[in-house]
């Protein structure tokens, strides 16, 4: 049994044999603590073996230890629900069922809100207070409702197997040992003496203190009080129950309702008019219908009514494997069907009262209205475009039936009871489509007797007919006919509380006239003859070249010089004054002391300089806004003026430049490297599986501590006191083309100093053997380098950065726990399931994008575009890039659209895969942006900005995964009895191991213009993404079946150089990959 739960022979010979776990029973009085520890003995190294020497301990993988607690958990849940352990049924299999049950139970939360007691409404009572028990757990974990199951003993195994329950907490609800096992005899002595289960004692017990809470202060209590000294929940709950809903209590229902009868008089039928009675016990062949029409589907929510919970309704949906999903009590905000019920009365409602139609038909409208209602597109995400009813049938929506005639239309269909020499067509009006009667297009027609016929012959009335009097009289005539059949028409106050008299809110299009007239037409016709516009004139440029252009990109290039006012822009020439206002922080004012540490104050508020512009004039401009439009003339102003030393100016931050651009470089001594997005999400899931601390610093001044690798020197200007004197650079500084090479050579010397070395899949990975000192495990700590950001994983992270501060100066402050990370935020969480993980948020980069995007759009274009006020999704419903055909974007706002593709692709590797998709079909128009695909950026701003809190967390758990799904094949005969490659240089793997899972898919034709396809995968270990993609493919497949492979193709690709990449981490895979399709 315990090699099947992954462990070694040696392993499972020392656990058997020497701790004598031999026995169901031996790992019934096992705990989690207990196995752990077991574990943990087993690894120890220590003493020496049968040869004389050291005996390191015996291997135990962390799956393994985690499979033996899963045996351990699906032993203990045999016991409760009665059944027998058979050492043969602990497989992997079986216990891995158990995982998502005994992750509930670990989470579980007890209720904070008890039910309502409901003196009218005993039944529904009492299911609730049954519901209100079931939210907590016994002392096995097992739903405290149990206590109050009808019956004593467990239900037979034979006819009531584990499949027959939706969920193993109703099997425990059903199964779970009352009485001690064996125990016989009669029901009410049982009831009363038992023997019971020393477990069940303790959950009655519970289970009173939650009913004596509930019924204390109601008349309920008198039945439940003789409970009270025994504290027997059981006995409470039966107490009260018995009383309002047993025997004794139907019978004195049966008298009254006898005796209120015989007081009845009967006078008769006031109206002839019938209908079909229904009751609420019937609501399960709607059901039936809607399995039968439709198809089941993969959840039923209800509000909690009897006839929907339990009996035949609750019996169907169990045997169509429908999940029954319950609301809570007085909630029908819950469900999210209630908002499309509201709408589906108002819509009918609307349709009645504009009709004049009799309330009684109410239930005809509102079939109709739910068929228009399917078949009207909505503006919801998962429809993509399409009408509901499509979605559902799979089928093009025919709208033929639903189109051509309004409710309560009139109509002339033939009555076969009109006979000779009478016309046969006559009046009627229009009910809606009818439902599995007659052949297509076939209607519900009330006649003038008030009956209901279906007719697949009947036309709508002509417009001589409506006008002619005999016709008006017969119509007439109908109506009163109708009114004394089924009552007078509907009318505004019969919907009072659906609020129909309220308008429907509708989407206002930009091109409605805001005061509901057309715009006035043009005084005069204009010419559309290309004459002047389109001739072209040679153009001479300031350089001297002469190109020709049409007269109209001149105009335009004109017009593009000027703003909304006509003033024109005008160019930077000089600084000619300066000036500074009361306002203005002085000297003696900006030190400060910040928490007990000196700091300087720092803004520009109060200063303002005088520009001279290319064309003369001169402005005051304020220093805020120059420091940023011209920071460099700025500076060297305030140097000449003598006010560099004035607050506004002297904490600026100064950079020794080189002009590294006139200097030829070869490209072989340029080329500097920076650590992956995917080993950074690699190394942040081993920190949390092999519980080993993260943390971060930032290199001081990082260039220029490097010596340069090129030969480089410059003429000495004034500033460095010997004007004219040649000097050598020896230092890597800003603005030389090698100088990241110099730097990344030099840190990478240091690392290996440290007796650290290169991965050889990521070179900006460097890794180290290193030994827990607290349990002895061995792993691998990591130092990733981004440029001068600095993240390193072991046991002694901090200690590891103090070290190479020594020969890198960190900045101050920088060294602790991560923060802010390549620009996302990065923090340790701890997920529903109790595991600590590390997650990166992007929210704060993305919250400061949309606020740059809104800034340029209100400085801009705030009179052509802005930020939609609502986006649910990146894209608007049906938004289609490659078939949009607006006017393309000018060279200016073609830059702003290329810088903000860049800006949305940095967000998506950080994190936002929801928008991934999008990102990727924007990014292919580069070359050639439209004003449609700068909008498309604009929603996905919008988005954004509703939705800018996201966290990518990595989670170093175990997945679980059903090997049933995975077929094995015999291909030897194609491909011989071949192995994995296995790099021969990696290290040997240490710390814990990993699982590697794909989801590949594809988007068959998906580019409506070109027909090609779009690849789709996640790639996860354990269950944290770690790379992820969406890209067009470069082929066009004609099948869905062509399209599936070059993704999976694709994807495999990319797997295996994962692999490769984890095995040269020194990282153990535990098996094969994992991928699921769902070709």
């Amino acid at each position: 049994m315990l090699e099947r739960m992954g462990f070694t022979p040696e392993a499972a010979q020392l656990v058997t044999g020497d701790q004598g776990i031999d026995s169901v029973d031996e790992l019934r009085n096992l705990d989690d603590d207990k196995a752990s520890n077991l574990c943990r003995v087993l690894r120890r190294p220590g003493g020496t073996n049968a040869a004389g020497a050291a005996d390191p301990g015996t291997k135990v993988s962390a799956r393994a230890e985690d499979n033996l607690k899963l045996a351990i958990y699906y032993v203990k849940h045999q016991d409760r629900v009665s059944r027998a352990v058979n050492v043969g049924e602990i497989t992997l299999t079986n216990v891995c069922k158990l995982i998502k049950q005994r992750d509930t139970e670990r989470n579980h939360t007890d209720p904070d809100t008890p039910p309502m007691i409901d003196s009218k409404d005993w039944p529904k009572t009492m299911e609730a207070v049954e519901e209100y028990l079931r939210q907590f757990r016994g002392v096995n974990d097992v739903p405290l409702s149990y206590v109050v199951r009808i019956a004593l003993a467990p239900k037979p195994v034979l006819t009531n197997p584990a499949t027959n329950y939706l969920t193993l907490d109703e099997e425990m609800i059903a199964r779970a040992p009352i009485l001690v096992p064996g125990t016989a005899g009669v029901i009410a002595d049982l009831e009363v003496n038992g023997p019971f289960t020393e477990s069940f004692m303790t959950d009655r017990t519970t289970a009173w203190d939650k009913i004596a809470v509930l019924f204390q202060n109601h008349e309920a209590w008198t039945y439940a009080k003789p409970a009270r000294r025994t504290r027997n929940g059981r006995a409470g709950f039966f107490g009260v129950y018995n009383h309002f809903l047993g025997p004794n209590n139907v019978d004195h229902m049966a008298s009254k309702a006898e005796r209120r009868l015989r007081d009845v008089n009967y006078h008769g039928e006031k109206r002839n008019w019938t209908f079909e009675k229904y009751h609420k016990s019937d609501a399960h062949e709607a059901l039936s219908l809607l399995f039968q029409r439709d198809g089941v589907p993969p959840a039923c929510i209800v509000d909690g009514s009897l006839e929907q919970v339990k009996g035949e309704f609750r019996r169907k949906l169990k045997e169509a494997s429908c999940r029954l999903k319950q609301t809570e009590p007085y909630s029908p905000w819950q469900n999210a069907a209630e908002g499309n019920i509201r709408e589906l009365k108002k819509g009918a409602g609307r349709k009645m009262i504009k009709s004049g139609s009799p309330k009684k038909l109410w239930d005809d409208c509102l079939v109709l209205e739910s068929y228009i209602r399917s078949n009207t597109a909505h503006d919801i995400y998962m429809l993509h475009g399409e009408v509901p009813e499509t979605i559902m049938s799979g089928e093009t929506s025919d709208i033929s039936q639903f189109c051509e005639f309004e409710w309560y239309e009139w109509v002339k269909f033939r009555d076969s009871a009109v006979q000779f020499p009478e016309d046969s067509l006559v009046l009627g009006r229009y009910l809606g489509p009818s439902i599995d009667v007659g052949p297509a297009l076939t209607a519900k027609i009330l006649k003038q007797n008030g009956e209901v016929v279906h007719r697949s012959t009947y036309r709508g009335l002509t417009p001589e007919e409506i006008v002619n009097p005999v016709d008006q009289a017969a119509m007439k005539s109908f109506n009163e006919s109708i009114e004394v059949k089924l009552g007078p028409k509907a009318s505004i106050d019969d919907f009072k509380d659906l609020g129909i008299d309220e308008p429907p809110i509708l989407d206002r299009y930009e091109d409605d006239d805001l005061d509901g007239r057309m715009p006035d037409p043009p005084d005069e016709e204009l010419d559309a003859t290309p004459e002047v516009g389109d001739s072209y004139v040679n153009t001479e440029f300031a350089d001297g070249e002469v190109t020709e252009l049409t007269a109209n990109a001149i105009a335009e290039a004109m017009f593009a010089q000027c703003d909304e006012d006509g003033n024109e822009y005008v160019l930077f020439d000089s600084f000619v004054d300066f000036r500074r206002d009361g306002t203005a922080l002085s000297l003696a004012d900006q030190k400060v002391v910040v928490k007990g540490r000196p700091s300087l104050r720092r803004t520009t508020v109060g200063w303002l300089l005088c520009c001279q512009w290319k064309d003369g004039s001169t402005s005051w401009e304020k220093l805020s806004d120059l420091k940023e439009s011209h920071p460099v003339q700025t500076a060297e102003y305030a140097v000449a003026q003598g006010i560099d030393h004035e607050p506004a100016f002297n904490w600026r931050k100064a950079r020794l430049v080189a002009g590294g651009h006139v200097t030829d470089v070869p490209p072989t001594i340029t080329y500097s490297s920076v650590v992956g997005r995917e080993t950074v999400r690699i190394a942040l899931t081993l920190a949390a599986l092999n519980d080993l601390e993260v943390k971060v610093a930032d290199i001081m001044n990082a260039y220029v501590t490097a010596p340069t690798e090129e030969k480089i020197w410059t003429i000495l200007g004034p500033e460095f006191g010997d004007q004219g004197k040649k000097a050598v650079i020896v230092r890597a500084l800003y603005g030389l083309k090698s100088a990241g090479a110099s730097f990344r050579h030099h840190l990478a010397d240091c690392m290996k100093h440290l007796d650290y070395t290169p991965c050889l899949a990521d070179p900006d990975l460097w890794m180290k053997p290193e030994v827990r000192p607290d349990d002895g495990v061995a792993y691998y700590a990591y130092i990733l380098c981004y440029v001068d950001d600095i993240l390193s994983i072991a046991h002694n992270a901090e200690d590891v950065l103090r070290r190479l501060d020594k020969y890198f100066m960190l900045k101050p402050g920088s060294l602790g726990d991560p923060d802010i990370y390549l620009g996302a935020k990065l923090k340790k969480m701890k997920l529903p399931n109790g595991v600590e993980a590390w997650a990166m948020s992007p929210a704060r980069y993305v919250h400061q994008s949309v606020k740059n995007v809104e800034k340029y759009l209100e400085e801009n274009l705030s009179a052509r575009w802005k930020l939609p006020s609502k986006a649910e999704n990146p894209f608007a419903i049906g938004y289609s890039p490659e078939l949009d055909d607006s006017p393309e974007l000018d060279p200016s706002l073609s830059s702003y659209y290329q810088s903000q593709i860049g800006i949305l692709r940095w967000m998506v590797e950080l994190g936002r895969i929801d928008m991934m998709t999008e990102v990727s079909m924007l990014a292919s128009h580069l070359a050639m942006p439209r004003e449609g695909h700068l909008e498309a950026i604009f929603h996905i701003y919008a988005y954004l900005k509703q939705k800018y809190n996201s966290r990518l967390a990595f989670d170093p758990t175990y997945p679980s995964i059903d090997m049933s799904d995975f077929k094995e094949c015999d291909w030897k005969q194609f491909y011989g009895d071949v192995k994995e490659a296995i790099p021969p240089n990696a290290p040997e793997p240490r710390g814990k191991d990993v699982d590697l899972r794909m989801f590949v898919d594809s988007d068959h034709a998906g580019d409506k213009l070109t027909r090609r396809s779009r690849t789709g995968f996640m790639i996860f270990m354990n269950t944290a993404l770690i790379d992820a993609l969406s890209k067009k493919q470069a082929t066009i497949e004609t099948s869905v079946f062509g399209a599936e492979f070059v993704a999976l193709k694709h994807g495999m690709e990319r797997l295996r150089g994962l692999r490769y990449k984890l095995r040269m981490m020194g990282v153990s895979i535990s098996g094969p990959s994992y991928i699921y399709g769902d070709n």
